[in-house]
C-alpha cells in the first residue's frame, strides 16, 4: 500500500495486510507451516501412546520378573533417581527451550552458543555433586526409605545415582532441539527410544533371572542417559561426545527470514 504524505519523504511503503514482504512468505508457506506442525504433533501423539503402553509394560515385566520386596525396592531407588536428576538440571530444560527460540526469532544467532553453555555447565555440575552426595549417603536413605530391603538396596541406589549426570544431560540435549524447533530427537530418543529399549533390557534381565540390585538398575538407567544418534546434527559420531559445532547445528533448515535454506548470517 502507498501513502503520499507532503512531507520531505512523498512515499511511504507499508506491508500489505495479511501479506509477507519476506521471501518464500505469504499463504503457500503458511500452509507449510500449519501442515509441518500438524504431522509433528500426530507423531508426538503416537511416540505418547506407544511410550505408555511400553511403560505399562515394563512394569508389569518388574513385578513379574521379581520379588515383591525386590520390585518395591527398584521403584523407591528409582524414584530416587528421578528426583536427583530433575534436580540436577535446575530448570534450564525450560529456559534453554525458552531463550534458544526466541534468539532465533531475533537473529542472534552468535548469542546462542553462550545460551546453550550457560546452562550445560551448571547441569553437569549440580549433577557430579548429587552424584557424589547419593553415593555416600546411600546407606543412610535407604534405612530411612527402604528398612526391610537390606543391603541391597545401597547397591541399586549408587548404581542408578551414578547415572544422573548423564541423564541430566541428555534431558537438556533434548530441551535445546527443542528451542531449535527440533521436535524428531525428542520423539525417537525419549519417546520412543529410550522406553522400548528399557523394556526390552528389562525383560531380557527378568528372563535370564538377573539381580534385582544389580542388573536391573543397570538396564533400566542406561537408556536413560544414552547419547543421541551419530547421525543427530553435531554429534560426534561414535565417540559420544558433543561437537563443538552441536549448539549452532541442531536446528531447522530453514531460519526466520531466510529463504531456500540459504546460509544465514554468520555468528
Amino acid at each position: 500500500m502507498t501513502r503520499t504524505d507532503t512531507g520531505d519523504d512523498p512515499t511511504v511503503i507499508l506491508p500489505a495486510v495479511g501479506g509477507s514482504t519476506a521471501p518464500g512468505g505469504g499463504p503457500a508457506a503458511a500452509g507449510a507451516g500449519l501442515g509441518g506442525a500438524a504431522r509433528q504433533g500426530f507423531a508426538n501423539l503416537v511416540g505418547v501412546g506407544i511410550a505408555a503402553v511400553a511403560g505399562f509394560g515394563l512394569n508389569i515385566v518388574i513385578t513379574r520378573g521379581w520379588s515383591v520386596r525386590d520390585a518395591g525396592m527398584f521403584f523407591a531407588a528409582t524414584s530416587a533417581f528421578m528426583i536427583a536428576v530433575s534436580a540436577a538440571r535446575l530448570g534450564t530444560d525450560v529456559g534453554t527451550v525458552y531463550f534458544v527460540s526466541r534468539q532465533r526469532t531475533l537473529g542472534q544467532r552468535d548469542r546462542i552458543r553462550g545460551t546453550i553453555l550457560a546452562g550445560l555447565l551448571p547441569v553437569l555440575a549440580v549433577g557430579a555433586l548429587l552424584a557424589g552426595v547419593g553415593w555416600l549417603a546411600a546407606p543412610a536413605l535407604a534405612r530411612l526409605t527402604m528398612p526391610e530391603a537390606g543391603p541391597g538396596a545401597v547397591t541399586a541406589l549408587r548404581i542408578l545415582l551414578a547415572f544422573v549426570p548423564l541423564a541430566a544431560l541428555s534431558d537438556y540435549a533434548l530441551a535445546a532441539c527443542r528451542g531449535f524447533g527440533q521436535m524428531r530427537p525428542l520423539l525417537t530418543v525419549e519417546r520412543l527410544g529410550r522406553t522400548l529399549i528399557q523394556f526390552v533390557a528389562v525383560a531380557v534381565a527378568a528372563w535370564l533371572g538377573l539381580s534385582a540390585t544389580r542388573a536391573l538398575p543397570l538396564a533400566w538407567a542406561v537408556p536413560t542417559c544414552s547419547p543421541p544418534p551419530s547421525r543427530w546434527p553435531g554429534w560426534a559420531g561414535s565417540s559420544g561426545v558433543p561437537s563443538a559445532r552441536w549448539p549452532g547445528r541442531c536446528r531447522r533448515p530453514n531460519w526466520p527470514g531466510r529463504s531456500g535454506g540459504s546460509p544465514g548470517p554468520g555468528p
